[in-house]
Order: structure tokens, then C-alpha cells, then sequence
């Protein structure tokens, strides 16, 4: 879902494919017009997600314009990647401080309040 929700941040982008039993997404992004060449970028982001174990999954993923000649970039690709990965890196600590906030008080219900001394 994470990594569903950056793609959909992304302005211009639809998932085009998905296979939660392979771990893969597929996506298409339109970054709109370029000057310099005159043309419409059209990339495809492809997203391969390996769970490692149930709290930890490597993500990889990898940007392309959709014309297979293309030789040059104008930087949008890295950009985008950019994107991702700062939206991946933001939503996963807030995640991780939710975690960690509710462990927090669930360790102390457990282990420190029934050590409490009561104040008479």
C-alpha cells in the first residue's frame, strides 16, 4: 500500500498493473509537456517488492521512459525517483513512531504499573 500511495502522489500517475503474489507494480506517468524537445515524457515506473521477513520488505523500483531510443534525460526521471522515495522515507516514519508509541505504552501497562507503589 505504501508503495501504491507514492506512485498515486505522483502528478500524473495510474497504476497500470498489480500482482501482490509476485510483488509487483506497474505504473505509467505523464510529466506533461517538455520546451526544450517539444514532446510529452512518458515514463513507466516498475516497482519489484521482496518481503523479507513480516516487518521488512526491500523495495525496488525503476523509472524509464516509455520511447525505448531515448538516449538523453532531462532529469525528470530523477526526480520522480526523488519523490518516491522521500513520500516511501516520510509515510514509513510515520508509521515506525506509531509502532513504536503503542509499544511504548503497552510495555508499560505490562511492566512498570503493577511495580507502581500506591500513594496513601
Amino acid at each position: 500500500n505504501l508503495c501504491r500511495n507514492a506512485i498515486l502522489s505522483l502528478e500524473r500517475a495510474k497504476i497500470k498493473a498489480e500482482d501482490f503474489q509476485k510483488g509487483t507494480i506497474n505504473a505509467v506517468n505523464g510529466s506533461g509537456w517538455k520546451i526544450f524537445w517539444g514532446t510529452i515524457f512518458w515514463g513507466t515506473i516498475d516497482f519489484n517488492l521482496l518481503k523479507i521477513n513480516e516487518n521488512l520488505t526491500e523495495i525496488e523500483f525503476s523509472i524509464c521512459p516509455v520511447i525505448k531510443t531515448a538516449i538523453i534525460s532531462d532529469g525528470r526521471s530523477w526526480e520522480i525517483a526523488e519523490d518516491i522515495c522521500d513520500y516511501i522515507k516520510d509515510k514509513d516514519a510515520e508509521i515506525n513512531k506509531r509502532v513504536l508509541a503503542d509499544s511504548v505504552g503497552i510495555m508499560e501497562d505490562i511492566y512498570v504499573k503493577p511495580f507502581r507503589k500506591e500513594k496513601v
